[in-house]
């Protein structure tokens, strides 16, 4: 453990993924400075305690400089393009990442931890994105002053994720689901396990100056997630079918007038290559993430109490009879 002040500037914290650190920081007794582009849109994030809302006027290094004065450590989140409005466009994404470095070593940083996904390698990976991306950590694991934690994710889901939540939606209106990437690999991870690990790395000496693969312990596929949602649903005679990269695209290229909202441009990044790892979570961070049956049931079964335990007494193999 180390001796450090408990202010934290998030960046990035309007997405998927910041949504969920943000609160799980100030939970744990940070004071959270979260800088967006247009803080009125994100007034919400402001109500939550201890957690102040700034502008961030632009992605130079005498902004970022500005942001991180007073600060002991910064959760930088840009990798997390779920909102779209906040997001840095990949073509300026190594820029930022030096600028960030360049604030953080010109006040002493002591402190920085950054999103990043499995796969990430700035010479072999198989797409741009995560050429950005490896070069991004080369930049951050390099800084000589300030203690790093780069954090590789897996696919994380929960209630407003870009994958299960897309399929439930649509499995609600329509009895059948074309799924992009169904044959890809992952270890979903529920996002709130995930913001958990990010308060725990902040003083967990096994994660100074360390690259870390992020990612739960159930192995599947695509297909088979969007299968876990559609018998969550009681769906039973709903269809889950492979949608090629063609239509993806095409899906993509419709936007709101597209049949089947189970795509978006930030998931097909994200899901270009298999999210698996051998590094265990557990291991790690020192606590089991949650399973599958749990986190699902938080945000995919209807909110019926009685179908929810219904639910439950079927996956421990009890009738419901045992119970009237």
């Amino acid at each position: 453990m180390i001796k450090l002040g408990n202010k934290v500037c998030v960046l990035g914290g309007a997405g998927f993924v910041g949504r969920a650190v943000v609160p799980a920081l100030a939970a744990a007794g940070y004071q959270v400075t979260v800088a967006v582009r247009r803080p009125e849109r994100y007034r919400e994030l402001g109500l939550v305690p201890q957690v102040k809302l700034v502008r961030l006027d632009g992605f130079k290094s005498e902004n970022f400089m500005a942001l991180f004065q007073g600060q002991d450590c910064v959760v930088n989140l840009l990798a997390d393009q779920t909102n779209i409005t906040e997001t840095v466009d990949d073509e300026a994404f190594v820029v930022t990442t030096q600028a960030i470095k360049q604030a953080a070593e010109r006040i002493g940083l002591a402190r920085l931890i950054q999103l990043s996904q499995i796969g990430a390698n700035a010479t072999q990976a198989k797409s741009t994105w995560l050429r950005v991306l490896g070069e991004a950590d080369g930049i951050v694991h390099n800084m000589a002053s300030t203690i790093t934690t780069i954090l590789r994710a897996g696919l994380l889901i929960g209630d407003g994720d870009h994958t299960t939540s897309l399929y439930k939606k649509h499995l609600t209106h329509l009895p059948i689901a074309m799924i992009p990437h169904a044959g890809t690999q992952v270890q979903p991870l529920w996002i709130k396990d995930f913001a958990r690990a990010v308060v725990q790395s902040i003083k967990q000496s096994s994660c100074f100056n360390a690259k870390l693969e992020v990612a739960g312990e159930e192995r599947m596929t695509v297909e088979d997630l969007a299968h876990w949602v559609k018998d969550f649903l009681g769906l039973d005679k709903a269809t889950i079918l492979p949608m090629c990269q063609l239509n993806a695209k095409f899906m993509l290229m419709l936007g709101l007038l597209a049949p089947f909202k189970t795509v978006t441009q930030y998931q097909q990044k994200q899901l270009a290559q298999d999210l698996i790892t051998q590094q265990d979570f557990s291991t790690q961070f020192g606590f089991e993430p949650t399973s599958m049956e749990m986190l699902l049931a938080s945000y995919v079964v209807a909110s019926d109490v009685r179908r929810r335990y219904d639910f439950f007494r079927t996956q421990a193999g009890r009738k419901s009879q045992e119970f009237k």
